[in-house]
C-alpha cells in the first residue's frame, strides 16, 4: 500500500522536480511506476525502479512532468512469486505544492472569514486547486504517516469549505491568487493548530540550537516537538515548492492574561525552525525539495489598545530576525506579508489582505514576476534637519502616498537603548513624536519637540495596535499595490553624522547657498552647518 498522503486528485510538484511515492510491501518485491496522461498515453519519464526493503518499505521516484491535470499513476509491486499488486491514483495533477501551517490565524476557516460563504461558493470555480488538511494530533515521537486527514485530496467544494472544520482561508486565498498568476494546478496542504507555540512545530535539534531548556507549556499541543512529530514530519517525503506560516501570538502572549512563552528566543527559534524544516525536507526527498525552499509568513495583526506591554511589537521584530524586513542575511529566501493594518481583532476576518500580500511576494521571489512587490517601502535613512536634532527626516526606498498625520505613529526611545524601552510601558521609554508632513516624495519629516531632548532610537508603529483601523496606517507605497511601511526601529547616535559622502570626500551642497563650499570663521561653525544638512 502507499502512504496515506497519496490519493486520487492530488498534486505532485511539477518539473524540474522528480517527486517520489513511498509505501509498504513485501521485502524483495520490485516497484515500477507508470504515468498516463488524460488520454491514456504512457508518458512515463524519469521514473525509478525500486525494491521493497527488509523493513517492508519502499521509495520510488515517479518522474518529472510539466504542469497539467488528468494524469493517472500506476504503482505496481511485482512479488517474488511472479504475481503483482497495483495501486491506481487517478485525476492526478502536476503543479505547485505549498504547505500552510501555524496557529489560529492560519487555521481560521474560509467560512469564518469575511464574506466566507460567498468565498466558499467562488472557490468552487477553481477546478485545478486541490486541498488536503491534516487532523490536529500530537505525537511524542516522529511519525512516518499522518495520523489522519479531515478530507482526502479534493477540489474546493462547498460541502467542505462551508462545513464545521473547513479549510484555511489564507491558504486557499493564497492558492487562488497563485493560480490566477501561474495558470497551473495548485496543491495546498494545511497543517495548523490554534493557540500553539513555535517550539511545538520545531524539531529537537532546532530547539537545542537555540538554547531552549524547557519542555513547552503543557503535555498537549504546546509540548515541544509534539506537532513537529505528528503534523510536519509525516509530510517530509512530499516534494513541495514552499511553505507559508502565520503564528506568533502564543509566543508573544496576551498582556494581562498570559505572559507568552520564550518571546526573547523567538528571533532564534523561528528562523531556526525554517532552516530545520528546509534541511529535513531536502534530506527526506533526497534533494528534490530545495534546501532553501521559499518560506513566507504573516507579521502579527493588531489586537488591543493596551500600552503597558510592548510584547507584540517585539514579536513582530523577532519575526524578521531583528532586522525589520525579509529576506535578509539570516532569513534567506523568506518573504513576509504584514497584517499590522488588518481589521483590529485577535483573529482578523479580512484574510484576503495578508493572502494577497503573500501571493505578490511569492510571485516576485519564487516565480520571477518582479513587477509584483516583494516588500513595501523600506527605511533608507534617518537624518536631521537641524543641529538640535529636534527635526528628523525619515527617507524610504520608494515614493509614498501623502502621510496620514496621527499621534503615536513615530516614537523615540528616551532611555539608553531601544531594548530597555521595550521592557517598560509606552510613555516611560518610547514616547510619541509629531508627524510634520511630507519632506519629499519618499521622505517624511517628524518633530521630537514634544518628547525627550536626548534619545537613543527612533521607531515606527511600535505598539500592539499601531494604526487607527483597517488599511489606515500613516505610510503606504504610492503604487497600485499600496503596501504599507512595516514596523521598524533604528538606533540613533546623536553625536554622529551618518552621511557616508561626508566621510568619503564627496561634495555636499550647502543648504544656505547651494554651493559646494562655505567659509566660516571657526571650525565649529562649519561643523554646525554640516550637521544642519537634512541628510546628515
Amino acid at each position: 500500500r502507499l502512504s496515506n498522503i497519496y490519493a486520487d486528485h492530488m498534486v505532485f510538484q511539477r518539473a524540474p522536480s522528480n517527486p517520489m511515492v513511498w509505501g509498504f510491501g513485501t521485502p524483495g518485491s520490485k516497484i515500477t511506476i507508470t504515468v498516463l496522461d488524460s488520454s491514456g498515453n504512457d508518458v512515463t519519464s524519469g521514473a525509478d525502479q525500486a525494491y521493497v526493503e527488509e523493513d517492508e518499505k519502499f521509495e520510488a521516484r515517479i518522474g518529472s512532468y510539466e504542469a497539467g491535470s488528468g494524469f493517472s499513476i500506476i504503482v505496481r509491486e511485482s512479488l517474488p512469486d511472479g504475481t503483482f499488486l497495483e495501486v491506481l491514483l487517478s485525476d492526478v495533477a502536476f503543479g505547485e505544492v505549498w504547505v500552510c501551517s501555524g496557529q489560529s490565524n492560519m487555521e481560521l476557516r474560509v467560512k469564518d472569514a469575511r464574506d466566507g460563504m460567498d468565498e466558499a461558493i467562488e472557490a468552487e470555480t477553481y477546478e485545478n486547486i486541490r486541498l488536503l488538511k491534516l487532523v490536529r494530533q500530537i505525537a511524542t515521537e516522529p511519525q512516518e504517516e499522518a495520523l489522519g486527514f479531515y478530507n482526502s485530496w479534493s477540489k474546493p467544494r462547498m460541502e467542505f469549505l462551508g462545513s464545521g472544520d473547513s479549510f484555511s482561508a489564507i491558504c486557499l486565498f493564497f492558492g487562488e491568487q497563485l493560480w490566477e498568476e501561474l495558470q497551473v494546478p495548485i496543491g495546498l496542504i494545511e497543517s495548523t493548530w490554534g493557540g500553539t507555540i513555535v517550539e511545538a512545530w520545531s524539531s529537537p535539534e532546532a530547539l537545542e540550537y537555540c538554547g531552549v531548556t524547557d519542555n513547552g507549556v503543557d503535555d498537549g499541543q504546546n509540548h515541544n516537538n509534539y506537532l513537529w512529530n505528528a503534523m510536519i514530519h509525516p509530510l517530509l517525503k512530499m516534494t513541495i515548492q514552499g511553505a507559508i506560516w502565520y503564528q506568533g501570538e502564543q509566543n508573544a502572549g496576551y498582556p494581562g492574561e498570559y505572559e507568552g512563552h520564550n518571546r526573547d528566543l523567538y528571533t532564534c527559534t523561528f528562523s531556526t525552525m525554517i532552516e530545520s524544516w528546509r534541511q529535513e525536507w531536502s534530506t527526506a526527498t533526497r534533494g528534490d525539495a530545495d534546501r532553501k525552499f521559499p518560506f513566507g509568513f504573516v507579521q502579527l495583526a493588531p489586537f488591543t489598545n493596551q500600552r503597558d506591554s510592548l510584547a507584540w511589537p517585539q514579536l513582530r521584530w523577532h519575526q524578521t530576525a531583528d532586522v525589520g524586513y525579509v529576506p535578509n542575511d539570516i532569513m534567506e529566501n523568506v518573504f513576509m506579508a504584514t497584517a499590522v493594518d488588518d481589521d483590529i481583532d485577535l483573529h482578523p476576518k479580512n484574510k484576503r489582505l495578508p493572502a494577497s500580500r503573500l501571493a505578490w511576494a511569492a510571485t516576485h521571489l519564487v516565480y520571477g514576476m518582479t513587477e509584483r512587490p516583494l516588500t513595501g517601502p523600506l527605511l533608507m535613512a534617518v537624518s536631521f534637519k537641524n543641529t538640535e536634532r529636534t527635526s528628523i527626516v525619515v527617507t524610504f526606498s520608494e515614493n509614498l502616498d501623502p502621510v496620514l498625520v496621527e499621534e503615536d505613529r513615530f516614537m523615540v526611545c528616551c532611555l539608553a537603548s531601544t531594548d530597555e524601552c521595550d521592557q517598560v510601558a509606552y510613555g516611560e521609554g518610547w514616547q510619541g513624536v509629531t508627524i510634520e508632513g511630507m519632506y519629499s516624495d519618499n521622505a517624511v519629516e517628524v518633530s521630537t519637540a514634544s518628547a525627550c531632548s536626548t534619545y537613543s532610537g527612533l521607531a515606527y508603529l511600535w505598539l500592539e495596535t499601531p494604526c487607527s483601523g483597517e488599511v489606515s496606517c500613516p505610510l503606504y507605497a504610492s503604487d497600485e499595490y499600496h503596501l504599507p511601511v512595516v514596523p521598524w526601529k533604528s538606533d540613533v547616535d546623536l553625536s554622529l553624522c551618518p552621511l557616508s559622502t561626508a566621510y568619503t570626500g564627496q561634495p555636499i551642497p550647502i543648504l544656505e547657498t547651494g554651493e559646494l563650499f562655505l567659509l566660516r570663521d571657526t571650525q565649529s561653525g562649519c561643523h554646525d552647518t554640516c550637521l544642519a544638512h537634512p541628510e546628515c
